[in-house]
């Protein structure tokens, strides 16, 4: 699976097919925890992907409340 942590990879495009399935878009802290810079990162890059605004967004938090991870799944089409 690509590295998708900021800077290095942009989001793969999303097929042009539709078998039901769908891929996650995955974004991780550059070092351990996600900065405001890196959520806007997310944001920007998943509505690129299409993902619209009620789309529910799974995070992975550290024990001090600090993000880790996030990731919302997009539909292929």
């Amino acid at each position: 699976m690509p590295d998708t942590r900021f800077g290095h990879r942009p989001p793969a495009p999303r097929p042009a097919h539709n078998d039901g399935m769908t891929v996650p878009l995955k974004f991780s802290g550059a070092s351990k925890n996600l900065t405001f810079d890196e959520l806007e990162k997310f944001v920007h890059a998943a509505r690129r992907a299409g993902v619209v605004g009620k789309q529910p967004v799974t995070a992975v938090v550290s024990t001090t409340g600090k993000l880790k991870q996030l990731q919302v799944l997009l539909d292929e089409e």
